[in-house]
């Protein structure tokens, strides 16, 4: 080969290879975005199945006891909330509600305590509020008939019941599992008996505790409490599987709330009490609220959970493993 000519091979190898290497580029961008495309899409799928029908996301919250529902179709939502005490105004149900109104979702938020809900209601203003106490089985029953269909249900129950044995009393125990175990049974077979005459399946999740798992000082009606959602999980799961419905638990430890305050301050006070029991957790904090929502809403999505359901999952940083 003549000079001139290797030096003509050799200029449109270069331009060849430097084509090549920018259409690689540009392809692995085009596939970079969308996988970030799935992945924004994913997080939240509950989201896409109403942005890709056109229909507008309710959401339907109760209180210290959340829940999310479809209501009337598989593409419109409500988070629930049934609940005792004050947590559709602050805590775990409050952030739920936010993070479901940023997406476009139609709140009902129910609750005991009607002042809370107003003031959750001049945060989201777009939200439609419904005051029932869930520790009344009947009141509880007519409020979340007249709802219409859910196909999404996270249940917040949130009572803490704190006492050594020996001074446990009828009354405690009645109030925490009115709350905490029988609310979820009630509301849970409403929506569900829903869900399986629609035929469209759904997804339930129950904010349980590690206190289910593990025992804990002073816990003694609490942790009998969780443990009983937790086995309520198993048997809705392991019925309503055939129909499509999916549901599970999230078990955290401590998480940042006033409820949360409260179950360190039943250890002791001071910062030394806290920094001790963050030192028996592997991961060495506790949990944030934030860490909750963004489980609630792995697990409320087919698309990232759809082979998930009778699952506990652990957000407690390790602490159970030990």
């Amino acid at each position: 080969m003549k000079k001139t000519q290797q030096k003509d091979f050799e200029k449109g190898k270069k331009f060849t290879n430097e084509r090549m290497s920018r259409q690689k580029r540009e392809r692995s961008g085009k596939e970079l975005k969308g996988v970030e495309k799935n992945k924004q899409e994913s997080t939240l799928e509950l989201v896409t199945k109403c942005t890709k029908s056109g229909k507008k996301l309710y959401s339907l919250v109760f209180g210290r006891y959340v829940s999310l529902k479809f209501c009337q179709t598989w593409g419109k939502k409500n988070l629930t909330g049934n609940g005792f005490g004050d947590w559709c105004g602050r805590g775990i149900g409050k952030a739920i509600v936010l993070e479901l109104v940023k997406h476009g979702a139609h709140v009902i938020a129910l609750s005991h305590t009607k002042s809370n809900l107003e003031k959750l209601k001049e945060e989201a203003p777009g939200i439609e509020i419904v005051s029932v106490d869930v520790r009344n089985w009947k009141e509880t029953e007519n409020a979340v008939k007249k709802l219409g269909h859910i196909d999404l249900l996270v249940n917040n129950a949130g009572v803490l019941s704190l006492q050594p044995v020996g001074s446990i009393t009828e009354e405690e125990v009645d109030n925490c599992f009115a709350v905490n175990v029988k609310a979820v049974i009630n509301i849970s077979q409403i929506v569900a008996k829903g869900m399986v005459e629609r035929k469209t399946g759904g997804a339930i999740v129950n904010i349980s505790s590690q206190a289910a798992i593990i025992g804990l000082p002073n816990h003694t009606t609490y942790c009998a409490s969780k443990g009983a959602v937790d086995q309520v999980t198993k048997v809705m799961a392991l019925e309503l599987g055939p129909h499509k419905v999916r549901v599970n638990s999230i078990n955290p430890t401590i998480v940042r709330t006033d409820m949360g305050a409260t179950a360190i301050r039943s250890y002791g006070e001071g910062k030394e009490v806290e920094e001790a029991l963050k030192a028996k957790i592997p991961l060495g904090k506790f949990c944030e609220v934030n860490d909750v929502v963004k489980a609630t809403m792995f697990l409320l999505s087919d698309e990232d959970a759809g082979m998930i359901t009778g699952a506990q999952l652990p957000l407690e940083g390790g602490y159970i493993i030990q």
